[in-house]
């Protein structure tokens, strides 16, 4: 996947908000048919669930405070890598190669890039099933 330079989205950035603890807010700032580019706010303790990107390939930045990334081998709980993350941090996924999740101990943003708008993701309910997931 090839690097994608995040910086040219700060102007549309508006850092102000505040989710509670375990709680995200996710924004669309932009979207065409080709890509969409959007902005996480995770309250303290906040995680993702195990998911992949309905075949889009993502990359984030971390703008703020710390994230810890696990991925995992597609549909699968096999841990392959975790990585923490700070301020100014990027990574990369693709569903071919990894599902992953996100964990924000403490307060976080983070900006994501994918190459085509996620319209549904996989992810791994509670009952270890997997489902795909309207977004």
């Amino acid at each position: 996947m090839k690097k994608i330079d995040l910086s040219q989205w700060d102007h549309l950035l508006d850092l102000t908000e505040s989710p509670a603890p375990n709680e995200r807010i996710r924004k669309v700032l932009h979207r065409e048919d080709g890509f969409e580019v959007i902005i996480n706010f995770w309250g303290a303790g906040c995680a993702s669930a195990l998911h992949g990107h309905g075949g889009s390939n993502c990359h984030f930045k971390v703008l703020s405070g710390e994230i810890v990334e696990k991925q995992f081998l597609p549909y699968s709980t096999k841990l392959i890598s975790r990585h923490r993350m700070l301020p100014g941090q990027e990574s990369s996924i693709r569903d071919a190669d990894a599902f992953h999740s996100l964990h924000a101990a403490e307060g976080a943003i983070t900006l994501h890039y994918y190459d085509r708008p996620l319209k549904k993701i996989q992810v791994l309910n509670p009952d270890s099933m997997w489902g795909l997931v309207s977004l």
